[in-house]
Parts: structure tokens; C-alpha cells; sequence
């Protein structure tokens, strides 16, 4: 049986040891499937038209992926960088756009690269980039395959 104060006690002493850094989280990156962020996308539109917004995938679409595009690219180059004043604001507009059209994935990566600039550890976010551009064209393809 042990008893507080106790030899045993690893806070003997009355010290209490604090680490001086909580450890860093680490992210496992989920398996990705090819054209996956687009099916999701398709699917997401799929149901807000069904319930009332017929037409909303062939308005929403076009403007999602121009501007996207534009958007990486002025996230690749705030990163490349380091200026984490322009990584925030594009990183938190690309959340928004993805968010609206269900492109669950695209979300997660934007507010994880909105987490690290926070810190200023830009040397994670060409992972997560490279998770943006590959969720990106699934999406593209997947579109342009339906012809939207």
C-alpha cells in the first residue's frame, strides 16, 4: 500500500517537477485516397441542393476553384517567406472557402498551418501544403469530371 509522502512517492521532497515545454502533439497524417477531398466535396453540394439550393455546385464550384488556386499560391509564397502576418490571413480564408463546400480535409490542413504560424514553426507547413495541393486537384478533377 502506498501512502503520499512515502519513500515510493516520486514527488518526494515536496517538489513537484513541471516540464518546461508541454510536449508537441504530433500529427499522423491520414491515408489519403486519390480523388477522396472531391467525392466529399461533390457529395457535401449533392445534399445542399437536395435539400434547397438546387444549382449550387455549378455556382459555388467555378469561384471556389479560381480562387483556391490564387490562394496556394499566395500561401506557398507567405511561407517560403516566413511571413506569418499573410500565412495566417490566406491559410484563415482558405478555412473558410473549404469549410463552405465541405472539403473537410482541406479545413483540418488550413487550421493546422494557422496553428503552426502562430508559433512561427514555418518548417511544417510544406507538409501541409503538399496536403492542399493534393486535396486541391481532387477536388478539380472530380469537378471537371462532372463537368461543374
Amino acid at each position: 500500500r502506498h501512502r503520499a509522502g512515502s519513500s515510493s512517492d516520486s514527488w518526494s521532497g515536496g517538489a513537484r517537477k513541471v516540464p518546461s515545454r508541454p510536449p508537441a502533439a504530433v500529427m499522423v497524417p491520414p491515408v489519403r485516397e486519390p480523388d477522396a477531398a472531391g467525392r466529399q466535396v461533390m457529395e457535401h453540394l449533392r445534399r445542399l441542393e437536395e435539400r434547397a439550393a438546387p444549382g449550387l455546385a455549378a455556382q459555388v464550384m467555378p469561384v471556389f476553384l479560381r480562387d483556391t488556386a490564387t490562394r496556394l499560391e499566395s500561401l506557398r509564397e507567405a511561407v517560403r517567406q516566413r511571413d506569418g502576418v499573410a500565412a495566417h490571413r490566406v491559410a484563415h480564408t482558405l478555412h473558410g472557402s473549404a469549410a463552405t463546400v465541405g472539403a473537410a480535409t482541406m479545413v483540418h490542413a488550413c487550421a493546422e498551418i494557422i496553428r503552426e504560424v502562430r508559433l512561427g514553426a514555418f518548417d511544417g507547413c510544406d507538409r501541409l501544403l503538399g496536403e492542399l495541393d493534393q486535396d486541391f486537384e481532387s477536388i478539380r478533377r472530380v469537378a471537371e469530371s462532372l463537368r461543374i
